[in-house]
């Protein structure tokens, strides 16, 4: 296994409160504590799969915060937009947002793609763009 000499994990460490602080100032909802247990995790990781004849550590470092940042926040965006959507549904009641389904006109799997998440409160696994499409016709159903 890879032992870090402590200048590499000075350096490491330098770049996760650089590139934390550069995304904390832009998705503040999420702050700058976020996405340095982000960063240093994703630092583990480097470190974990790092080979000297691979190249130099810090790029690989930068790279793996940078991927954790990003699947981090498309998660944080799938799950405030599911949030939105529960929102949305518990203002209304169960029979009428049935009833608006059925005006949709929706196909047997997105319609069953919503009753899964009315179920369970998040899209199912194996049937989210059925789940999104069904939304977006909800929406603009919705809206005239």
């Amino acid at each position: 296994m890879f032992q870090a000499s402590p200048q590499q994990v000075k350096d490491s460490l330098s770049t996760a409160e650089k590139l934390s602080g550069y995304y904390a100032k832009k998705y503040p909802e999420v702050g700058y504590s976020e996405f340095y247990s982000i960063s240093l995790e994703a630092i583990t990781d480097a470190y974990r799969d790092y080979c000297p004849r691979k190249g130099k550590l810090l790029p690989r470092v930068r790279t793996f915060i940078y991927d954790r940042f990003h699947n981090y926040l498309k998660k944080a965006k799938k799950k405030r937009y599911c949030d939105k959507l529960v929102a949305v549904l518990d203002k209304t009641s169960l029979e009428i947002i049935l009833w608006e389904i059925e005006e949709c006109s929706l196909t047997q799997k997105e319609q069953a793609a919503v009753e899964y998440f009315l179920k369970y409160s998040e899209p199912p696994q194996y049937n989210r763009a059925g789940f999104y499409r069904a939304v977006r016709k909800i929406r603009q159903h919705l809206q005239h």
